[in-house]
């Protein structure tokens, strides 16, 4: 089955139990296989991210508890990528990107994914 993600992309998650979790930005680290998941029938693939925002975290509820994290579980299924890690590597080495600017993304992405009063 094909993957929405790669390890090294930047993506943003579409999809979480938890609504503070939706509009994230996070960058692929390494693949963790299949395994179980709220809100799938079948296990699932996973990916360990890392948040890309300063400030901003992977927030898991673990029995009556909310947990944070700023390296944690997603599945693929709840991730869309933004950059693809070729495109995120080549920025990096020409040093094109500048690290606010993934900042201002996440903070613009959080800001349309929230309900407009």
């Amino acid at each position: 089955m094909k993957r929405n993600c790669n390890v090294g992309d930047l993506a943003i998650t579409v999809r979480a139990e938890l609504p503070q979790n939706i509009g994230n930005i996070v960058k692929i680290l390494s693949p963790k296989g299949y395994g179980s998941w709220w809100g799938f029938a079948r296990r699932t693939f996973q990916w360990e991210v890392e948040i890309s925002a300063n400030g901003a975290n992977l927030n898991y509820e673990i029995g009556n508890q909310v947990i944070s994290k700023t390296i944690g579980l997603v599945p693929d299924a709840c991730l869309r990528p933004i950059l693809p890690a070729s495109i995120t590597a080549k920025a990096s080495q020409k040093k094109e990107v500048h690290p606010i600017c993934l900042v201002l993304l996440d903070e613009c992405l959080v800001s349309a994914a929230s309900p407009q009063v």
